[in-house]
């Protein structure tokens, strides 16, 4: 199973198991139990699947998409690492990925 490196809000580290093919918000709220609403169900219309990923994977996660831009633009704390989970499928190539829980907007 590939696997997920999320620091929360409290600046805690976990190691999280998730399944090929899923989502990487539903990897965090399912698998990791972590602290993301995900309020609109992973169709990029709230925003609250904020992460930030490490620099060194931004290359294997890609560019935002235009959904992502779109929901992005109007929040505070918007790094050109900004990305929403709901929007990045965890695969093999990206197992072992490093991210961090964005502030709530």
């Amino acid at each position: 199973m590939p696997t997920v490196m999320a620091t929360d809000r409290d600046n805690q580290t976990h190691r999280i198991e998730g399944k090929d093919g899923s989502t990487l918000k539903d990897v965090l709220v399912t698998q990791g139990k972590l602290d993301i609403a995900a309020s609109c169900g992973g169709f990029a219309m709230c925003g609250t699947c904020h992460i930030y990923v490490d620099v060194a994977w931004l290359d294997r996660v890609g560019p935002r998409n235009d959904n992502e831009e779109t929901m992005l633009c109007g929040f505070q704390h918007v790094k050109r690492n900004s990305r929403l989970a709901c929007q990045h499928t965890l695969t093999r190539a990206l197992s072992g990925i490093q991210l961090t829980l964005a502030p709530k907007e």
